[in-house]
């Protein structure tokens, strides 16, 4: 947006004036509100700039059934205490639009009574329930006149954050035991406002994460954001939660972005956050085998280790707490196998058995005794000797040989 300059001459000096300066500021971001409540006709209120505000509402002890409207403004009865009674006001409520904040500079109203002399307070808050307030101006009085008073208060610089309201009571008190009351008419609020965008931060405290659980995202800021992702992230887009256990192993970028509004652009931040796997161990299958397909323990011990290597793990160390094969004599060993992470993701195991069936015992058969009588013959010895031999059994063992 380009200024507007006047140039004029005069006695050999130049004088500039720069135009427009309303219009620049407004790029800026920056421009005047305000909220007129003129009371003469309703309770409802005008506004010009960034800012909306509520119709007039009244404290608990006013009497709500007399309000009425007129020339002099609104008017009720029921200001009759003696002292501040903290329920008899009038309240105006103003608010900046989305995405703006508020500097409230003055406050300008015409004040009247139909009779007697009110004690005023004018009061404000921006906590809906009044816990807490602060006073503008000090009390003043107002007597009974036929043209309303005006009062104004500059200088205020009351500052309403985005989403925020701002609550102004005028109290009145005094007004003795009569149906006297108290107006108030063409109450004007006087401010600026501020484009406030969006701005927004991201993060997950913990990673980097195991592939196990839910993980909820710590956002700073500006809500009303959509949260997305690169591909394999498990990603609610409303609320930035992350899936975990289904989401894929990986390094993701999240991103959140909150959409173009009014004067203020699309607003994007993004963090990253990393998925790591969880380790697992495949064990050997469980082997059985004879004593007697051994010739030796060595090459028993030779097999075992064979046996130990075909465990694998993923994602982790692998250890085991083998100790030894068994005896080539028969035995059995269990071997519990560990995969051990190596991003601190904890650890998995599984057991396998490795057997040695023993040989069967050996066993042997003898024949009977063998008497030959005297004088038999050399040859008859020998045949009887030999066949009494060949009576000799054996069974079991290993590869058995006579």
């Amino acid at each position: 947006m380009k200024a507007r300059f006047l140039r004029f001459n005069q006695k050999g000096f130049y004088t500039t004036l720069l135009t427009a300066l309303l219009l620049c500021l407004g790029s800026m971001g920056w421009g005047q509100a305000s909220a007129t409540w003129i009371l003469t006709q309703n309770g409802n209120a005008t506004t010009s700039g960034n800012v909306s505000a509520n119709a007039i509402t009244l404290g608990n002890d006013v009497n709500s059934q007399s309000i009425g409207y007129n020339q002099n403004g609104v008017y009720t009865t029921g200001w009759n205490s003696n002292n501040f009674n903290p329920n008899d006001y009038y309240q105006f409520v103003i608010s900046p639009n989305t995405n703006s904040s508020l500097t409230i500079n003055s406050l300008t109203g015409y004040f009247s009574v139909s009779s007697g002399t009110a004690k005023v307070n004018i009061q404000y808050s921006t906590a809906s329930d009044f816990s807490s307030y602060t006073a503008i101006g000090n009390e003043f009085n107002v007597s009974q006149t036929t043209a309303s008073s005006q009062t104004s208060f500059s200088g205020l610089n009351i500052t309403v954050p985005n989403d925020n309201y701002l609550y102004v009571r005028i109290y009145a008190y005094g007004l003795g035991t009569g149906n006297a009351t108290f107006r108030i008419k063409n109450l004007i609020l006087n401010g600026t406002t501020t484009t406030i965008c969006h701005s927004a931060t991201i993060q997950y405290n913990n990673n980097p994460y195991c592939k196990t659980g839910i993980e909820n995202i710590n956002l700073k800021g500006s809500t009303g954001g959509i949260f997305s992702s690169t591909p394999g992230l498990i990603l609610n887009s409303e609320t930035g939660e992350v899936n975990l256990a289904n989401s894929t192993p990986g390094i993701y970028t999240v991103t959140y972005t909150i959409l173009a509004s009014g004067t203020c652009p699309e607003f994007t931040t993004n963090t990253l956050i990393t998925v790591n796997p969880l380790p697992t161990v495949t064990c050997p299958v469980t082997s059985t085998t004879a004593s007697c397909d051994y010739a030796s323990q060595s090459a028993l011990d030779a097999v075992f280790s064979a046996w130990l290597a075909t465990a694998s793990a993923k994602n982790g160390t692998l250890t085991n707490n083998s100790t030894g094969a068994p005896d080539i004599c028969g035995g059995s060993v269990t071997v519990t196998f560990t995969s051990t992470s190596t991003t601190g993701c904890g650890s998995v195991s599984c057991d396998a058995t490795f057997t040695i069936a023993p040989a069967t015992p050996i066993v042997l058969t003898k024949p009977a005794d063998v008497d030959l009588p005297a004088c038999t013959t050399t040859a008859a010895i020998q045949a009887a000797y030999d066949n009494w031999v060949a009576g000799f059994t054996a069974s079991g063992g290993c590869n058995m040989t006579s």
